[in-house]
This record gives C-alpha cells, structure tokens and sequence, in this order.
C-alpha cells in the first residue's frame, strides 16, 4: 500500500496560496526576451474604501456587490478585474487594476464608481465578505441570504 498524504489547508491559507500562485503567474508573464520595453500593462491591486450592496437576498437571487476606492492618479489606471474566492458562507475579494505605459496619460483621477459583481449565494444564512488590500489587510462586511 502506498502512503498518501492528507493536505489540509485552512481558508485563509488558501486564500494566501491562490494569490501567491496569481502573482508569480503575473510576474512571470512580465518577462520578455524581446528587446526594448514592454507595452503591456502593469496590474495592480486596488484598494477598495467601500461596498454597497443589499442588506438581505433570497436563495437564487442576485446579489449586487458595487465597488468603491481610487484606481489610480491619471488616465493610464483603469480597473482590470475581480479575483474571486467563492466558498458556500463566504467569498473573498482581490480588486485588480492595470496601467498602460502610454507616453502621455490625460491628468484625471480614476475611481471604481460602483464597479458590480453580481454574486448568486448558494446557501441560507449569513454570507461574509472580504475584500483584500494591497497592505495585506481586509475590508469586512456581511448580508443575510434568506
């Protein structure tokens, strides 16, 4: 018989591993073998100040999960995307944005404004919400799935 290993990974270990695997597949993607500079994008993480979203939501319905922060100082920034950890009670949140290196950028600030993932919970009871910041903490917050 061979041995097998059980892996057991807490959820926020998981968390950490998936974004771990993320960053290097991002950082390993930004090398090139071509001369000169690269013309890709840079991505980010965004930090997110606020949610807005229903306080309850019935079993099969949507929830509308709006997005607030700063992407960034000048024209380039622009939000990219949402990282998505779902679990059945909870779902967890990595906001990415990307700059283009243009050699001029038009000087205004980019926001989120209320940028919506739509979220269907798949479970009654309390779902929690974390949305992690580039400084390595969490913005938390809750609804109630009826």
């Amino acid at each position: 018989m061979v041995p097998t290993a059980n892996v057991l990974f807490s959820f926020e270990e998981s968390v950490k591993l998936l974004l771990t695997i993320f960053l290097i597949s991002v950082f390993a993607g930004g090398c090139s073998s071509t001369q000169g500079p690269s013309t890709d994008p840079v991505m980010f993480q965004i930090k997110v100040d606020s949610l807005i979203h229903p306080p309850t939501v019935a079993l099969g319905d949507t929830a509308d999960i709006k997005f607030f922060g700063v992407v960034g100082t000048d024209g380039c920034h622009s939000f990219s995307h949402f990282l998505v950890i779902r679990q059945p009670a909870a779902v967890n949140f990595v906001v990415w944005g990307k700059r283009s290196l243009a050699n001029a950028c038009p000087a205004v600030m980019v926001y989120l404004e209320g940028n919506t993932y739509r979220y269907v919970p798949s479970q009654r009871g309390m779902l929690l919400i974390a949305v992690h910041q580039p400084d390595g903490s969490m913005l938390r917050d809750s609804l109630v799935v009826e």
